[in-house]
């Protein structure tokens, strides 16, 4: 085993943060709330069964799991992680149960797939005429320039217009 160094140089006589406690006793405990980078509010929950490796759950899937629990006259009930909760305004941080559905995976992706179809202000496409485009997955519109006009994405499409390399 190679020895562990202090800021002396010398060997240490202990292993640096070994005694730290987790979860509930530790030292910089914030109630267990917290917000990953996809922004969703996750909640400590080590006793669930669904509990990431980090022992927390997604507090919309605790809210309608709570939900589910009291419509079931209070039978515990754990949502498998196949299914979905969906906030119906898109903002994740808002776990209202009236912002909250459940779907099954494939028919989450389909509602998704037609929100992409979207109407856009004064924007129409040159070639077909029509106001509508779909978005990428950034949320930003597809349109092209064509000749210095603009043309939606379903024209775009069409080999005769793509910049061929």
């Amino acid at each position: 085993m190679i020895p562990i160094i202090n800021k002396m140089g010398k060997p240490a006589r202990f292993k640096t943060h070994h005694n730290l406690k987790k979860g509930i006793d530790a030292i910089h405990w914030k109630g267990g709330r917290r917000i990953n980078s996809q922004n969703y509010v996750l909640i400590y929950s080590p006793e669930h069964p669904f509990a990431d490796n980090g022992k927390c759950v997604r507090e919309h899937r605790l809210v309608y799991e709570k939900y589910l629990t009291e419509l079931n006259n209070n039978i515990p009930t754990f949502i498998h992680p196949s299914i979905e909760i969906d906030h119906i305004d898109g903002n994740r941080q808002n776990n209202s149960i009236n912002n909250l559905r459940m779907f099954i995976k494939k028919q989450h992706m389909s509602i998704h797939k037609l929100s992409r179809i979207i109407p856009i202000g004064n924007r129409i496409c040159h070639i077909c005429k029509s106001s509508t485009t779909t978005l990428r997955k950034n949320g930003h519109e597809r349109w092209y320039n064509y000749k210095n006009e603009l043309i939606c994405h379903k024209c775009y499409m069409k080999k005769s217009y793509r910049k061929t390399h």
